[in-house]
Formats: structure tokens, C-alpha cells, sequence
């Protein structure tokens, strides 16, 4: 059993009373049943051991019969009233004890007492803010790929791959990429890096041509000088 109207939320000063559950067998014997944190059977009986050679309680008998489940015997004395003994058992024994909390956390490698409540709080706006984080991350490397696509979409179906046939050079090839794709950027913020542009030059003359297939065009009749330029720049790297 637990009383915890004087928790105050885990804040020092606060306490929890915990008792064991004591039960009549009939008027002149009892039975413990359960005992609290932090109390074992032995420390539990030394105290009414102890108690009772004081005279705060009368017993004639205490047995320790606890096998799976807790079952400590009193037999009390003759004329004894139970009633009386279960409240000095929990006056003078360890069969109520009081535990104080102290809330604790380290926040910023510095110790704070705070209330459950205030941890609870402290805890949900954290989550939020990793849950916010990861969210951002995943909406960026999203944003990321349809940018990308987009790209993608502008170079095959505006035939920018065609500027880059003449090209001698891979510096003239990112940069005639990246002239190409200018005509076609809507904001700022969509200027494409150095690293897209290789990635557009990447792009296999097959799949420009069956994407060409797919949207009805048919300007893709011969894909051999794109083919043969991506492998001139090549050896030309090389």
C-alpha cells in the first residue's frame, strides 16, 4: 500500500509513505503479506522483534513462512486486540516506512531538481525538437531530388546535351551545362552546382532517348555524336 498525497510532484521536501499489507487471520493471529521498497523480511522482523522486547507490541509468536510469496506469522499474545497491534505494528516496526524523492536531471552537464511534471515537459519539447530536425533532413534530401529531376527533365527535353557535343574541353562541357540551364531556372535558389552538371553529363544516351519516346518527341534520331563526345571527354580527362 502507498500514500502519496505528500509527493509534491518529486520535489525535495516530499514523501511517500509505503505499508505492508497486514491481514487477520481470526482474533488472535496476523498475517503479512506484502512488505514495502526497500524492506526485506529479515530487517522487517528484527524491527518487530526489536518492538516487541520494548513492550510497544505484544506478540507471542512471529514465524517466517515466506516461500514464493511473503508470509510472515504473528500470534499475539492472549486478550490482545488485533485492531491495536496492526496500528502500533505501523507506529513502531518497519511496516510503514517513508521514502523522499528528489527529482533530479542533468541538463547542459549541470544538476537541476525539477518536478515530474517539468521533466515530462522538458522531455516532450526535446522529442520535438529531434522529431522537427529529422523532418527538415528528410524534407531537404527530398526537395534535393525533385530539384534534380527537374534538371533532368529541362536537359533532356530542352536538348541541352546538344551544346555539349562541341565541347574540347570538361571545363567547357559544366559550363555549357550550366549556360543551357540558366535559360530555364525560375529563381535563385535553383542554381545548379558543379556536381548536378556532372551528374546531367552522366546521363546515358539510351535513357535520354527512350525518355524522349515516353513524352512524344522525336527529335532524338541519332544519338551517336552524344555518345561519342561523352567518350572523347573521357580519354581527354584520361
Amino acid at each position: 500500500m502507498m500514500d502519496a498525497s505528500d509527493y509534491q510532484s518529486g520535489l525535495r521536501g516530499g514523501k511517500i509513505r509505503v505499508r505492508v499489507k497486514i491481514d487477520k487471520l481470526d482474533k488472535s493471529n496476523l498475517v503479512i503479506r506484502e512488505i514495502p521498497f526497500g524492506v526485506t523480511t529479515g530487517t522487517l522482523m528484527e524491527s518487530i522483534v526489536k518492538a516487541s522486547e520494548k513492550g510497544q507490541i505484544k506478540i507471542k509468536k512471529l514465524s517466517d513462512n515466506t516461500a514464493a510469496e511473503v508470509e510472515i506469522l504473528i500470534e499475539l499474545q492472549p486478550g490482545v486486540s488485533p485492531d491495536q497491534t496492526i496500528d502500533a505494528l505501523y507506529a513502531f516496526t518497519q511496516c510503514e516506512t517513508s521514502i523522499s524523492p528528489n527529482s533530479c536531471v542533468i541538463i547542459d552537464n549541470k544538476p537541476y531538481f525539477m518536478s515530474v511534471e517539468d521533466i515530462l515537459r522538458h522531455s516532450t519539447l526535446h522529442t520535438q525538437e529531434l522529431l522537427k530536425h529529422e523532418l527538415e533532413i528528410r524534407l531537404g534530401e527530398l526537395q534535393e531530388k525533385w530539384h534534380f529531376a527537374s534538371l533532368e527533365k529541362i536537359f533532356i527535353e530542352k536538348r541541352i546535351y546538344r551544346d555539349i557535343e562541341e565541347c574540347e574541353t570538361w571545363e567547357d562541357v559544366i559550363d555549357a551545362i550550366g549556360i543551357g540551364l540558366a535559360k530555364y531556372i525560375a529563381t535563385p535558389s535553383s542554381k545548379t552546382k558543379g556536381d548536378k552538371r556532372l551528374m546531367l553529363h552522366g546521363i546515358s544516351p539510351w535513357r535520354i532517348s527512350s525518355a524522349s519516346r515516353k513524352s512524344g518527341s522525336s527529335v532524338f534520331q541519332n544519338t551517336t555524336p552524344f555518345r561519342r563526345m561523352s567518350r572523347s571527354k573521357e580519354l581527354r580527362m584520361n
